[in-house]
């Protein structure tokens, strides 16, 4: 989604533009945490039940539990790494290249 797209989504949400990009950010990460890494956290938190719609009102953390033993580094490069980060935004997001 580029951010005209995402600009739909201002009206239909109590968000401001800047928290749906960031919401939008954070189901990419997310996603990312899901399919690597789900057998090793527990998503919980304010942003959990926000995204489960439990909750209405956006939080920019991310609160998590390990499950089994990570070594942080290869978490933070599988998912907050510059370069990983917008290779995922690049490809999903779409804002950082043109149609």
């Amino acid at each position: 989604m580029n951010r005209e797209e995402l600009k739909k989504y201002v009206g239909t949400t109590a968000f401001s533009l800047g928290h749906v990009e960031k919401d939008y950010i954070q189901h990419i990460v997310l996603g990312s945490l899901s399919r690597n890494w789900s057998g090793y956290l527990v998503f919980k938190g304010g942003t959990a039940l926000q995204k489960i719609g439990l909750v209405n009102r956006f939080s920019e953390v991310m609160d998590f539990t390990e499950k089994k033993d990570i070594l942080p580094e290869k978490l933070a490069d599988a998912v907050v790494k510059p370069s990983n980060l917008i290779t995922i935004l690049s490809r999903s997001m779409n804002i950082l290249t043109k149609r």
